[in-house]
């Protein structure tokens, strides 16, 4: 019996078009036979996606437990697909390559959370229970995740601008508490987290006597250990939200409390070197308490509200991380929010 060969590559291509095989064939190197456009692609890297952004519970003024996504494929509205444990705000998303997280957050009365939870990325539906944060409570804390644990540094704690100076991990490989992983090298709140292959990036935010912070720290995956100071930003701003391509972190504005302003500014700063970043582009307007997530070529942003009137926004923009250049207004959310977190699939 003679055997065919089958160029994989084309092989959705030939079959559409009617391409008949007789005889027997022999097929080396996995097929799926899912068509085009059937089905979500493979996930890629919990730092990056290449179908779905997530906004995840959040403030609406009042704290709301809406998970809402949007494509990465098309520019479209966002829809509500599900709830998260409960009313929150302020909380730290991060991903896995099958659930999205977040952590910690406030509750409507303002008491900071230990309580985390997940929701899958495969099928539509509400959040379940993970386990705690080990270290107390907290709130506006960074995030980050490698490819088998998320992270959560810093945050605020307590009244009076108290401050968590622990890093939190959390093992992808099965739920529970997270451990206590050291001391963050700056502590503070209002931090943006963004993430390479191989380190995890926290820049920004506000101390325990309010002043804003330049800094931005890293330390490795493999390690687990604070390395320190990896560079400075570009301005001092609070909140904003962090964002990552294969080569550069990503921080957008937030308020700067130096000057009282809220700003517009992207900032850009390379993994491969220590080094501070530097202006690339503005989004669309002054918004602060955005959240957002990574797709393999753009920046995303969701949500947030303008300073003054304190009007709550539904605007999903986007920009590219192949050329330096301003994010665009691409759809709505499902909801208007400001204080969520993000995730990406």
């Amino acid at each position: 019996m003679s055997k065919k060969k089958i160029n994989i590559n084309n092989f959705y291509k030939e079959i559409t078009m009617g391409f008949t095989i007789s005889g027997g064939v022999s097929i080396s190197g996995g097929v799926s036979l899912t068509p085009p456009g059937g089905s979500p692609s493979p996930a890629g890297t919990p730092y990056q996606g290449s179908n779905f952004g997530y906004s995840a519970s959040g403030s609406t003024p009042s704290n709301v437990d809406t998970i809402q996504k949007y494509s990465f494929v098309s520019d479209q509205n966002g829809t509500d697909v599900g709830n998260f444990l409960d009313s929150r705000s302020r909380t730290s998303g991060f991903s896995s390559s099958a659930h999205g997280y977040a952590a910690g957050g406030v509750d409507s009365s303002y008491n900071r959370l230990t309580s985390t939870g997940k929701w899958s990325f495969t099928s539509d539906g509400d959040a379940s229970s993970v386990g705690n944060l080990t270290t107390g409570g907290k709130s506006g804390a960074s995030s980050s995740a490698s490819s088998t644990d998320g992270y959560v540094g810093s945050g605020e704690s307590g009244p009076n601008g108290a401050i968590n100076s622990k890093y939190d991990k959390f093992s992808f490989a099965s739920d529970g508490n997270s451990t206590d992983n050291g001391d963050v090298y700056v502590s503070r709140f209002g931090v943006r987290g963004c993430a390479s292959s191989s380190s995890a990036y926290f820049a920004g935010g506000v101390t325990p006597g309010n002043i804003t912070k330049l800094e931005i720290e890293t330390f490795t995956f493999a390690s687990d250990t604070s390395l320190g100071d990896h560079g400075d930003l570009n301005s001092s701003d609070v909140g904003g939200v962090g964002l990552n391509s294969d080569t550069s972190g990503y921080i957008t504005a937030g308020e700067n409390r130096d000057l009282n302003i809220w700003g517009t500014s992207i900032q850009k700063f390379p993994f491969a070197s220590d080094s501070g970043a530097s202006h690339t582009g503005d989004i669309v307007t002054n918004y602060g308490g955005q959240s957002g997530s990574s797709s393999t070529d753009s920046g995303y942003l969701s949500g947030g509200r303008l300073p003054s009137p304190a009007t709550i926004q539904n605007v999903i923009q986007k920009f590219p991380f192949a050329s330096d250049s301003d994010s665009s207004d691409i759809a709505d959310l499902f909801q208007a929010v400001t204080l969520a977190s993000g995730a990406q699939y």
